[in-house]
């Protein structure tokens, strides 16, 4: 729960990146998220080296910086390489993780590492900063694609989760997350409408949580397959019906449903 808990914590750093330095903001959190990692690793706490993991989420802080230095003609597809980003960090370490859980530290202080270097471009412009205030995000929370999408990516994260946890594939379980991301954005393409992806994904997440009873490694797929799909499921939706001035928060608000529901997943599969 506090690696959820760390994800959603994102509008707090794009609330705080429009009063001090974006980059100050960035940098804090990347130092303090490396220092922890490092004591984690010391003292072989695995718990707190995904809090610590978890704790730099600074999409938000980038769609701001975006909005700022990204003339209007070109801001929608500097929304969606965020969104891809986002989406294949999320499936490339979901399935990392999984895969080879050994080696899962590591990689992430990498990934730390190398995201460091866009702390630079996060420099102010001689202009006001945005930043979306609590009323605009209550209100597009209540729009219908941001509000369903939140719900879709929270469930079948939830259940996925709870269903995958006990995975056993080893190395192999690098492929379901990879090929659900695929089948999603090959999906998405032919779609009714925006969220027909995301609700398929959440039934394969409820699939795999009652598979869990009676055939794991079935869980364990349909789990894994799942979330890797909501991955490129939600920026998808997101790009398709969200409207330009919605677009960052619909999308803020996706990927934390989905940090919330897998941690809250996670936590009653472990009280389980």
């Amino acid at each position: 729960m506090g690696f959820a808990i760390s994800r959603a914590l994102r509008p707090l750093w794009g609330f705080l990146g429009a009063r001090l330095r974006r980059g100050a903001v960035a940098f804090t959190l990347l130092a303090v998220s490396l220092l922890l990692q490092g004591f984690a690793a010391v003292s072989f706490s695995d718990g707190l080296g995904a809090v610590a993991a978890a704790l730099p989420a600074l999409g938000d802080v980038c769609a701001a910086a975006m909005t700022d230095a990204v003339t209007v003609e070109r801001r929608a597809a500097a929304y969606s390489w965020l969104d891809i980003a986002q989406g294949l960090g999320c499936g490339l370490g979901l399935a990392i993780g999984i895969g080879e859980p050994r080696l899962a530290p590591l990689l992430g202080t990498a990934a730390l590492l190398v995201g460091s270097l866009g702390v630079p471009d996060l420099r102010d412009r001689g202009t006001p900063r945005s930043t979306w205030p609590l009323g605009a995000r209550l209100r597009i929370s209540r729009t219908p694609l941001a509000a369903q999408l939140a719900l879709a990516a929270a469930a079948g994260g939830g259940m996925a989760a709870a269903g995958a946890v006990r995975s056993s594939w080893g190395l192999w379980a690098v492929l379901p997350p990879l090929l659900g991301m695929a089948a999603a954005a090959r999906a998405e393409a032919v779609a009714r409408n925006a969220l027909v992806v995301p609700r398929v994904l959440a039934l394969a997440g409820a699939a795999a949580l009652v598979l869990r009873q009676f055939a794991p490694p079935a869980a364990a797929l349909a789990g894994l397959f799942a979330l890797g799909g909501l991955c490129a499921a939600l920026p998808g939706a997101v790009a398709r019906r969200a409207g330009e001035m919605e677009r960052a928060v619909a999308s803020s608000l996706a990927w934390s449903a989905l940090a919330l529901g897998a941690g809250a997943g996670l936590a009653c599969s472990a009280l389980a």
